[in-house]
């Protein structure tokens, strides 16, 4: 009797030591039919498109481009990502796929992060090099390699967030290369944008009753703060107050995505688990982005500059972006918001983003 009880309990502390095994197969499983069924829903034609996932030469370093498109002859877009050193090319393929039946959408991991970070870590692992006027240079060097290899006189800028600052002073240092200028969550003035979310959400708090201590104790520490988690407490406690109504499942979409690779998730993981690390190695461009202000650059645009919010975007204010719209000059220009969206509309609504995209470019001159 002894023995069969014995026996029966093996089994099954086998099955439970089992379970674990059983599940972490299935899990793979599950995303690796995901990825698969991602690849092929939009599929391109290597013959006459591209979709590849490379390493190029860019001022001493390998950096990493994911291009997309389904006729290389199309126009091409470069998307300069946000943070500063937030590269997001994994999950690009959400607003690239109803982009590439027209354009080839090039997605950049810049200097000092994600995939780039990790190709050249040997050369520069404390991200010495990581300035915002290398980030200058290397953006064109970048457009050069596109401009050669797709035979393009001119690229679209398309920059989000800090890309979009980046993209800004690029565009107007370059005109000849740049057809158009897009601005998405529009970089203005960091500060400003935190202020007014705060005394957005100051109102909002009033208006339901709300002792706004918390969030006024949060304001006054992001006015002395000395560390990212710092500086990021204030928009955590302001952010019940802006909900959006279209969410933006980033990590959900990373897990599925054909494009993420081991580097995408090392640095993801870096980012949420060390932010004051992350930020440390970047310190360069984070210092430079809370003292800048876009109005003390020239306002005036050589080219069509458009510019796209989501209408719950308070990291960089949508007003501010709407403003800003407003008070530059372009020979063509315009402001659209996405409604429900907070400051990725790109992730967050896709097929609308990508409309009204196309919507503007088609507006440009040939």
């Amino acid at each position: 009797m002894r023995k069969k009880k014995k026996s029966r309990g093996i089994r099954l502390l086998k099955t439970l030591c089992l379970l674990p095994v059983i599940l972490l197969i299935l899990m793979t499983a599950a995303v690796m039919t995901g990825r698969s069924i991602s690849r092929h829903r939009h599929p391109i034609d290597p013959e006459k498109g591209v979709d590849e996932s490379i390493f190029v030469p860019v001022c001493g370093q390998e950096q990493y481009l994911l291009l997309r498109g389904r006729d290389t002859d199309n126009p091409v877009i470069l998307y300069l990502h946000g943070g500063p050193a937030g590269p997001d090319a994994a999950i690009s393929n959400l607003f690239s796929d109803h982009l590439i039946d027209d354009y080839t959408v090039v997605c950049w991991d810049q200097r000092g992060c994600g995939r780039t970070y990790y190709q050249n870590r040997d050369k520069d692992p404390s991200n010495i090099t990581a300035t915002f006027e290398q980030a200058l240079l290397d953006t064109d060097a970048v457009v050069e390699y596109l401009r050669d290899r797709f035979h393009a006189g001119q690229v679209v800028i398309m920059g989000h967030s800090y890309g979009s600052l980046l993209g800004s002073r690029y565009a107007k240092a370059h005109p000849e290369k740049v057809r158009a200028f897009v601005g998405i969550g529009q970089f203005v003035n960091i500060r400003r944008s935190d202020e007014l979310s705060y005394q957005d959400a100051r109102s909002a708090a009033a208006a339901r009753n709300e002792d706004p201590s918390a969030l006024d104790a949060a304001y006054q520490n992001y006015l002395n703060a000395e560390n990212m988690q710092e500086f990021l407490a204030l928009r955590k406690a302001t952010a019940p107050y802006h909900p959006a109504s279209v969410k933006a499942h980033t990590l959900r979409s990373a897990l599925f995505s054909p494009y993420t690779g081991i580097d995408d998730v090392r640095w993801t993981l870096k980012q949420m688990l060390d932010p004051d690390g992350y930020a440390a190695l970047n310190r360069q461009l984070f210092d430079m982005i809370y003292t800048c202000d876009i109005y003390d650059d020239d306002m005036n645009y050589p080219m069509p500059a458009f510019f796209i919010s989501g209408d719950r975007d308070f990291i960089c204010s949508y007003a501010l972006s709407e403003q800003y719209c407003a008070d530059i000059t372009a020979p063509l220009k315009a402001y659209a918001a996405v409604p429900g969206c907070g400051h990725v509309p790109q992730f967050a609504a896709p097929a609308a983003f990508a409309d009204i995209l196309k919507g503007m470019l088609d507006k440009c001159p040939e």
